[in-house]
């Protein structure tokens, strides 16, 4: 089951089924947890990320660190938007391995950053979504507990 502070890794059908996030997995937070699940997006901080005109134009720059996070690189973690699943079951196999999750301070700060007029939810194609993932799947609403 996938938790608030947890990290998955995933292929994300953004902007389309055939841009960057869609071709290699990245790694996404999960601000929001259960039926509704939502995921920041992160990215390994390249000089073109922090330009003032290429998103993410709010962000949280990250250094690696296993007592916070389980990044290798250093990582911007993108406050403009969150990516949003409905119904949609995570495999544990997507978890992080160094560490599952980012630590309680961080995910203070990424709360307190993604409060801003312009933060919106963007919802992931669910058929796109779970054809670049295998270790995604529909949740049987009947089933479900």
């Amino acid at each position: 089951m996938t938790r608030v502070k947890d990290v998955i890794t995933m292929k994300v059908p953004f902007p389309n089924i055939t841009g960057n996030l869609a071709l290699r997995p990245h790694m996404y937070i999960c601000i929001e947890d259960g039926t509704d699940k939502k995921f920041l997006s992160c990215q390994t901080r390249k000089p073109t990320n922090i330009l003032k005109d290429v998103p993410p134009y709010i962000y949280i720059e990250e250094s690696n660190n296993i007592n916070r996070n389980p990044f290798t690189w250093p990582t911007l973690i993108g406050c403009d938007y969150a990516f949003e699943m409905k119904d949609i079951h995570v495999d544990r196999s997507l978890l992080a391995r160094k560490r599952r999750d980012v630590c309680e301070e961080l995910y203070e700060e990424i709360s307190l950053k993604i409060k801003h007029d312009s933060f919106f939810y963007e919802l992931m194609n669910e058929i796109e979504l779970l054809s670049l993932n295998r270790s995604l799947s529909k949740v049987n609403k009947e089933t479900a507990s």
